[in-house]
């Protein structure tokens, strides 16, 4: 009796544990707005996959966080981008808090008497931040009550993206130090 009901069980753990990852990939789609879409179930399905899928002049070099792969921040929502930028900064020594889509930083960032008004970019590979989103990151910052401005990435800066971060004091993050940071 004993050997039959343990025979039974092994399947069921089974059974059980193939309907928890079916669940929570048909959650993580619903959550990312993704719904029935058809790339992102292939998406899911591959997302064992850790290799990155990125342009050779994107120089971000090789990930070297554990935790999180440059794809993954890709692939992620932008509300669970905000939620890594976040944890990044706290690694960091900040407390920082994912702010509503009604605030004009998605995180804020404080260290002592310091804040900083962070904008978290999610873009694609080779899909690199321009000037006009610094511009924008700091005038987002001053309006948030910010006392300097941030812009993360899950990508890279253009040259004069990086410049014009350099010329108005604005922290730029590509992906290659965020993964270093997480």
């Amino acid at each position: 009796m004993l050997t039959q009901s343990a025979s039974q069980v092994g399947p069921a753990i089974l059974s059980a544990g193939l309907l928890l990852v079916l669940w929570l990939g048909v959650n993580r789609l619903w959550l990312s707005g993704t719904g029935g879409d058809t790339d992102a179930l292939q998406e899911s399905a591959n997302e064992g996959s850790k290799t990155a899928d990125l342009d050779a002049d994107d120089d971000v070099g090789s990930d070297t966080s554990e935790k999180y792969s440059t794809e993954d921040l890709q692939s992620m929502s932008s509300s669970e981008f905000r939620e890594v930028v976040a944890e990044a900064y706290r690694t960091q020594g900040y407390r920082a808090d994912v702010k509503s889509h009604y605030s004009p930083v998605d995180v804020m960032a404080r260290a002592g008497s310091e804040q900083i008004g962070v904008t978290a970019k999610r873009n694609e590979s080779g899909n690199k931040v321009s000037p006009s989103v610094i511009d924008d990151a700091l005038a987002d910052a001053t309006d948030a009550g910010a006392d300097r401005a941030a812009v993360v990435t899950s990508s890279t800066f253009t040259e004069s993206a990086r410049e014009e971060g350099e010329d108005r004091n604005v922290d730029v993050v590509d992906v290659k130090q965020l993964l270093q940071w997480i």
